[in-house]
């Protein structure tokens, strides 16, 4: 299939060139080639096009800068904007057909195949499953801020749920809590489906499931007493309860939380509470979480640099803590024509849309339910996200980002970058510092004065960060 061929070699081309978004669209078109061929029944074609997407998964990771940050980053955002198109693919297909195989075996490996974090990745993939199942889940590419209005969901395949049981099973000491959570949601709304249709039985059966995994965990739990979840950046940690130590990482407490609670609510499923609400709020604010964040020494800094092209478009290059580079862009890979800066538009809003996901990194995702009550097709509803598996703090930064440093940014730095050609230059933990003195502000902050607005942030260091806590914002 020369057509395969060609596309896996454009797409690598484009992404060795920096090209990134259309080294995606090469792989969608890859992907949609895949669709097609399944739909017409043609194994044997199924299987070059997801063998040719397997090799660009692989081939993104290979070059003389295959190991930087920049990278890493580049790469996972390649692959989650081919997994979030993975649904037509998984819903063309027969079961057991031979395309069904290929189809299933690329979905499984290719989230692994990023340098990055493949977490977020195989979840994604994972909602991409259920979405094919006709469930009501909100893939990340098609992030809204409020979820549509839910859908009475089916139950699932019986091998969705063995997939689900295993998958959890086998990762409740992970690094990133959400790939376990995501399994976690499914089976809870799964039985909840089941006893809203009148089985009962699929409750009972979650109820020994869950109660088996706790105690085979705990009893592990003994041979290891030393066992600690890091206070890292990644984890999303909800309280600093221990540091990292040798041996067997522990499961995270605010996932336990949740089993504890799934447990709870099928013991007493025969109550026939139609919809099941998470508990309020556990974690601290966001900022706290940035306060402590700014204070600690391991967080991740980056400098941002703000670059004129000709025509009047503007792009922000990332400069990553090995030196290493790469464009601001979106979650469809778009880096031109995007953003600008120094007045209030259209420009500067998408970049703080854009920038704010960047630098909130892992801070971005609700606390509570990690972001994975997606998976739950609206059968459980998260109190402290809304659903929306993002911290609702989240938009209020980004608009008062706009108003307050982008609206304002000048046109020559403070202090001299190492990019000459940047108007602008800032690093990430001075952008956090202004996101917690905003939040500490909460709903009420206004918008700046003249005056204020032709303050800049300071481009070195990190400012003081106000001491108080602020109060939860309203939804």
């Amino acid at each position: 299939m020369a057509v395969g061929e060609t596309l896996a070699e454009l797409a690598v081309a484009a992404f060795q060139a920096g090209f990134d978004r259309q080294a995606l669209l090469a792989g969608r078109r890859l992907l949609s080639a895949a669709t097609m061929a399944a739909t017409a029944g043609d194994g044997r074609a199924v299987q070059v096009y997801t063998q040719a997407l397997d090799r660009v998964a692989q081939q993104l990771r290979r070059g003389p800068s295959s190991d930087t940050d920049a990278n890493r980053h580049r790469s996972s955002l390649v692959l989650a904007g081919l997994i979030a198109e993975f649904d037509p693919l998984l819903s063309a297909a027969p079961p057991g057909h031979q395309a069904d195989e290929a189809i299933n075996e690329l979905v499984d490996w290719l989230p692994w195949r990023t340098e990055g974090n493949p977490y977020p990745l195989a979840a994604a993939a994972w909602q991409a499953r259920l979405i094919a199942a006709g469930w009501l889940v909100h893939s990340p590419a098609r992030r809204r801020r409020r979820p549509a209005l839910a859908i009475q969901p089916q139950t699932l395949p019986h091998t969705l749920i063995a997939k689900a049981e295993e998958e959890l099973r086998l990762h409740l000491r992970v690094d990133d809590p959400t790939y376990p959570a995501v399994y976690l949601f499914t089976l809870w709304a799964h039985a909840i489906a089941a006893v809203h249709e009148g089985d009962r039985g699929a409750a009972q059966h979650l109820h020994e499931y869950l109660t088996r995994v706790l105690d085979e965990y705990d009893t592990d739990e003994q041979d290891d007493d030393d066992a600690s979840w890091p206070a890292t950046e990644q984890g999303n940690q909800v309280e600093d309860e221990c540091d990292e130590v040798p041996g067997t990482r522990r499961m995270h407490p605010q996932l336990r939380r949740l089993i504890a609670g799934a447990i709870d609510w099928s013991a007493n499923a025969e109550n026939g509470r139609r919809e099941v609400v998470l508990p309020g709020p556990r974690a601290p604010g966001l900022h706290d979480s940035l306060r402590k964040a700014l204070a600690a020494s391991g967080l991740i800094e980056r400098r941002y640099h703000g670059l004129p092209e000709r025509g009047g478009s503007y792009l922000v290059v990332v400069e990553e803590p090995d030196g290493s580079r790469r464009l601001l862009r979106d979650s469809e890979a778009g880096a031109r024509g995007l953003f600008a800066w120094g007045y209030g538009g259209t420009g500067p809003h998408t970049l703080a849309d854009v920038l704010t996901d960047d630098i909130l990194a892992d801070f971005n995702r609700c606390p509570d339910c990690f972001g994975a009550v997606q998976c739950a097709a609206g059968l459980i509803r998260c109190r402290t996200c809304h659903n929306t598996g993002l911290r609702v703090e989240r938009w209020h930064i980004a608009s008062a980002l706009v108003r307050r440093v982008i609206s304002s940014l000048p046109k020559h730095p403070a202090a001299a970058p190492t990019i000459p050609e940047a108007e602008w230059s800032m690093t990430r933990s001075a952008l956090l510092s202004e996101a917690c003195r905003i939040q500490a502000g909460g709903h009420g902050d206004q918008a700046p004065t003249k005056q204020r607005s032709q303050r800049s942030l300071p481009t070195e260091g990190c400012p003081q960060v106000p001491r108080s806590s602020a109060e939860p914002l309203p939804a």
